[in-house]
């Protein structure tokens, strides 16, 4: 009797703890906040195409190509960014590349005067208010020039690249820049032996004024690209390829940069313009660290219809830990794209929660410094399109509308979670029953 009483005792408990966990688990992490819609008389979420980004600081800076605003969200309120400075015809191509944590915004618009096109204008939207014009490294005669700005650090420095034209007004390519204080600092590209140097392209910059990217050069036929360093002052490093070999440099290039100096991008064999599809089959991931050039590994994956390996990868994302998201790089865009975290020396495959089959996949967009990622999933188990998805331990996706205080959806089905901040926000693009589409910002209650 005691023994069985004993075990009814253990069952009990084991019971009980099983109850704890599922309570625990079903508990809401995130609080979900809809953004109004950007035509102050329209319909919220009746906008059908987004243009956003996410501050670290949880502002929202978002550009509606139909109604044709531009405008940051912060803490419940939306403040218009004025487009009205530029002629109507100039304001008709406007695209948003990002805001820093001060709630500066950058971004580029084509130029026109009257019928004739100008070129594209990288710009900056200062939190003060107004708008300013970044500039370009040249133009031809007739006032023809195009910049565009890749990114800014939370000091207010961008980078970008602009196109440069000799004293005859011939376009001799682009050059990357850093913009400081309302100064173009032209960033050249390294110089190779036997290679003559014809572009540069600034990609990140980090806080101390760092910008990394890549150089292009040429040799005949042959097309080399250089992951670059720039110094503040503007001097180019080179950072070297994972396919260097005495007397024959290999490709790569650079996009992302952290605090503590990693590097990140992907490396190729030198290939001539014909060869290009193969040396992309061959692109390694690739973390430049310290005087370390370290390869990040292959994902795994199974052939695409009549598609044979070996696919490609590179990493694109990176955060202030060293860890950096890696994506295979499929010949076809129609192929979805599998992705992987590389941490601790090795690749950990992100994959959608509970895969019933290949048609389910899962897809990456961005990580944090806490090492939380999240993305999209497609064709997931008992749901129709896509979902939104966050892996929390940076391994594991889950289904982000799960995840959600209740009754903060309203019916709305998040489809896409496309940035998180260092703070653990999340930007999601969400869908209604009617196909109808609202952002929507989430924050963690923990």
């Amino acid at each position: 009797m005691n023994l069985l009483l004993h075990h009814f005792r253990c069952i009990a408990v084991l019971l009980a703890l099983l109850s704890s966990i599922a309570a625990v688990a079903a508990q809401p992490l995130y609080r979900a906040e809809q953004l109004p819609g950007i035509d102050p008389g329209g319909t919220p979420g009746s906008v059908g195409t987004f243009y956003q980004w996410l501050s670290d600081a949880g502002q929202v800076a978002h550009w509606s190509r139909e109604t044709r605003r531009l405008s940051v969200w912060s803490a419940g309120r939306l403040r218009e960014l004025p487009l009205s400075s530029y002629p109507p015809d100039g304001g008709s191509n406007w695209l948003l590349n990002g805001i820093n944590a001060t709630g500066a915004v950058i971004g580029s618009f084509s130029l026109y005067a009257g019928p004739s096109h100008l070129g594209v204008r990288a710009v900056l939207w200062p939190p003060t208010g107004g708008i300013v014009e970044i500039g370009v490294l040249g133009t031809d005669a007739t006032g023809y020039g195009s910049s565009y700005a890749s990114a800014i650090n939370d000091s207010g420095m961008i980078v970008g690249s602009s196109e440069v034209f000799s004293r005859e007004g011939r376009s001799l390519g682009a050059r990357g820049f850093l913009w400081r204080s309302g100064q173009l600092l032209q960033l050249p590209p390294v110089a190779i032996p036997g290679f003559i140097p014809e572009g540069s392209f600034a990609q990140a910059v980090d806080a101390a004024g760092r910008a990394v990217g890549y150089s292009s050069l040429r040799s005949g036929d042959v097309t080399l690209t250089r992951a670059t360093l720039w110094t503040p002052e503007g001097r180019p490093i080179d950072l070297g390829s994972l396919y260097d070999r005495p007397g024959s440099p290999g490709s790569s290039s650079a996009v992302a940069i952290n605090e503590r100096g990693e590097v990140i991008g992907s490396s190729s064999p030198t290939a001539t313009e014909a060869e290009q599809d193969a040396a992309r089959r061959l692109s390694r991931p690739t973390l430049w660290s310290g005087d370390r050039i370290i390869d990040l590994g292959t994902i795994q994956a199974p052939p695409r219809g009549n598609l044979q390996g070996p696919f490609g990868s590179g990493a694109y994302d990176l955060n202030d830990r060293g860890e950096a998201l890696v994506s295979m790089n499929p010949p076809s865009p129609h192929l979805t794209q599998d992705a992987a975290l590389w941490r601790a020396g090795r690749l950990h495959h992100l994959r959608p929660p509970s895969p019933t089959g290949p048609q389910s996949y899962a897809w990456a967009f961005d990580l944090n410094d806490q090492g939380i990622v999240v993305g999209v999933g497609e064709n997931l188990p008992g749901t129709r399109g896509r979902r939104a998805l966050v892996a929390r331990d940076g391994v594991t996706f889950m289904d982000l509308n799960e995840l959600v205080r209740p009754g903060d959806l309203q019916g709305w089905t998040l489809i896409v979670a496309e940035q998180i901040n260092r703070r653990g926000q999340i930007l999601a693009h969400g869908e209604d029953r009617e196909y109808r589409q609202a952002l929507f910002v989430l924050t963690p209650l923990d």
